[in-house]
């Protein structure tokens, strides 16, 4: 099961976030959800079929985009707004992962223009 933090959570002596997508151990995610303060996500496969349109990306426009998404997210805000823009990548995909996975799956703008000025 993977879940979604709804409260912040120090777990292992690290600090997670609301909005935060772990995978924890079974038995720690479950009381979680029990206690409402997560819950539970589908895990969605990186393996997307965007192979294809990967060679079609310039070259340039890649590293335009990728530096912007870096410059404008950290990781976890990042993975909730590309799970809005309905970005399919792994709960567990580093932050260069999910920039790859939203600039290869054509979502880029969804995820700039929504603070004005950030294109």
């Amino acid at each position: 099961m993977t879940i979604e933090l709804l409260k912040k959570l120090r777990h292992d002596k690290k600090e997670h976030v609301a909005g935060a997508v772990l995978n924890l151990p079974e038995e720690v995610e479950k009381r979680l959800v029990e206690l409402r303060a997560a819950k539970k996500v589908k895990t969605v496969d990186a393996s997307v079929e965007v192979d294809e349109q990967a060679s079609s990306v310039d070259p340039e426009y890649y590293k335009e985009c990728y530096e912007d998404l870096d410059e404008a997210y950290g990781r976890d805000d990042l993975a909730r707004a590309a799970r809005d823009a309905k970005v399919e990548f792994k709960s567990n995909a580093k932050k260069d992962e999910i920039i790859d996975a939203v600039i290869k799956q054509g979502k880029v703008d969804d995820l700039l223009t929504d603070d004005e000025g950030q294109e």
